[in-house]
């Protein structure tokens, strides 16, 4: 029998209500990141780092650089087009392609959560298989405000195929590993 261990579980806090936080977890440790545009803040997110390691031991400057980022899908929903999208019945307040870093509204003294609330343009789906458990799962690139952003999803958490042009709207986890500038 072959043993493995586990560092760290990530459990998806959005269903199941519980989490588990590990102080030496390279997951458990979110960030903040500022968006920016020409030199500017657009928002904050906040985003949990794979390589933290290397923002910690200075290896990666702390001022500027590039992030590239995993939205993993929790509560989602998908619709075909924009046009169906937005004759949704209680989406009217919401742009086609908006971004609110729900992770970030927190009470003070609170630690911010990886966590926002996504609605995006589809721009390049296909389905893959996980290398470590062959189960598949969604892959997509996604236009949302600011961005386009690498999202997955479990087959099961999507109501509809999605295609070039669908809607997805939901609840994400945010990772991110950050890039020298």
């Amino acid at each position: 029998m072959r043993r493995t261990e586990l560092r760290c579980g990530k459990p998806d806090r959005g269903r199941r209500g519980r989490t588990v936080e590990n102080p030496d977890c390279r997951f458990c440790s979110p960030v903040f990141v500022e968006v920016l545009r020409d030199g500017e803040m657009v928002f904050p997110l906040a985003a949990e780092l794979e390589n933290v390691e290397q923002l910690l031991d200075g290896e990666l400057g702390h001022d500027r650089g590039r992030l590239a980022m995993t939205a993993f899908g929790e509560e989602v929903q998908a619709w075909n087009d924009e046009t169906s999208f937005e004759e949704a019945p209680g989406i009217e307040d919401l742009a086609v392609e908006s971004f609110i870093p729900t992770g970030t509204f927190t009470d003070e003294g609170e630690l911010p959560e990886a966590r926002a609330l996504l609605t995006g343009i589809v721009e390049q789906p296909r389905t893959l298989r996980n290398e470590a458990t062959g189960r598949p799962f969604i892959h997509a690139m996604v236009s949302t405000y600011e961005m386009t952003i690498d999202c997955v999803f479990a087959p099961q958490d999507v109501p509809t195929s999605l295609s070039p042009g669908s809607v997805v709207q939901g609840s994400f986890w945010l990772m991110g590993r950050l890039l020298p500038a």
